[in-house]
């Protein structure tokens, strides 16, 4: 019975002192490394990349209580989509004939080619 408690003072411990033990984030690595100081989330790889929800306009839509800085891929206009605080954007995307378009409303528009316009 003694050792008994003796090895449940053991690994409460073990648990409390791990518990102690601060994290400035957390790291996903291939090699073992620690997170940046600066960052909650920090993943490293030379050989993967990262891969955000990937939803169609209809399911990014029907999210509720919208975090601003929220990041989805979406799978309509296949295009990484950033919200604002105020509606969608996709940060550094080529505008392409064909694909949708949001106004300042959040209406989305689909492009059309007249000619050659778009």
């Amino acid at each position: 019975m003694k050792k008994l408690k003796l090895l449940f003072l053991a690994i409460a411990t073990m648990i409390a002192g791990y518990g102690l033990t601060a994290q400035s984030g957390v790291s996903i690595s291939e090699d073992g490394s620690t997170t940046d100081g600066s960052a909650m989330l920090d993943v490293k790889s030379t050989s993967k990349g990262f891969l955000p929800p990937r939803m169609t306009t209809v399911e990014r839509d029907a999210i509720s209580s919208l975090a601003e800085g929220l990041v989805i891929y979406n799978t309509d206009s296949k295009t990484l989509q950033v919200f604002d605080g105020t509606l969608w954007s996709s940060p550094n995307a080529e505008f392409a004939c064909g694909y949708q378009i949001l106004d300042a409303d959040s209406n989305s528009y689909n492009t059309i080619r007249i000619g050659t316009q778009c």
